[in-house]
């Protein structure tokens, strides 16, 4: 990194750095699985009330 004096200009070295790190992490297939099985868990963790009150219609 360069040293600089200005605020975006720090704040941009350090959001392409995240970026670059996301990127690399992201470039592993098996990484891509689990974040993907978390973000469904996620979603279902949190719309368990209304899968709950939709299968209670079905039944």
């Amino acid at each position: 990194m360069t040293k600089s004096t200005t605020l975006w200009s720090v704040l941009g070295q350090i959001l392409s750095a995240i970026g670059i790190s996301i990127g690399q992490a992201l470039s592993d297939w098996r990484v891509v699985l689990i974040f993907a099985l978390l973000i469904v868990l996620f979603a279902l963790w949190i719309g368990r009330e209304r899968l709950r009150r939709i299968i209670d219609e079905a039944i």
